[in-house]
């Protein structure tokens, strides 16, 4: 499940939902890309990301953003992306499918949409990811 900041912040949202579900004004097709990333600090296992999961693909699919992927990395305690260079590489993966997504974007004049960026430094630490996504 999720943490209550997050549930407070994820509240936020259910002016969007209410969009979907009760006034039926806005578009049923994504006009976003999104993607999501987790953390847990507990070690890792199968269902310990589920329920974040299915709530914030939902708040996805309600300001009308396709999820292109998540990357989540378990037992945080412990780990991070300089110890899990898998996980590192599945960031960096998802960075360039949202990157190329925004450049699709761009190409055909969707504006709402900006700045992707990733960078690893040469030892192969120190990950860098940036997301900007703006609203129109």
């Amino acid at each position: 499940s999720v943490t209550g900041k997050m549930k407070t912040l994820l509240d936020r949202f259910q002016i969007y939902w209410a969009g979907h579900v009760m006034r039926h004004d806005v578009p049923e097709t994504p006009v976003r890309k999104g993607a999501i990333l987790m953390v847990g600090g507990a070690p890792s296992f199968s269902t310990q990301f589920l329920g974040g999961e299915l709530v914030l693909k939902n708040v996805l699919k309600d300001v009308c953003t396709e999820c292109l992927g998540e990357v989540c990395l378990p037992n945080s305690d412990h780990d991070s992306l300089e110890t899990r260079p898998d996980i590192a590489q599945q960031v960096i993966e998802l960075a360039k499918k949202l990157k190329e997504a925004n450049e699709d974007s761009s190409s055909k004049g969707d504006d709402h949409m900006q700045g992707y960026t990733y960078t690893q430094n040469e030892h192969g630490g120190n990950l860098y990811i940036s997301f900007l996504l703006t609203t129109y």
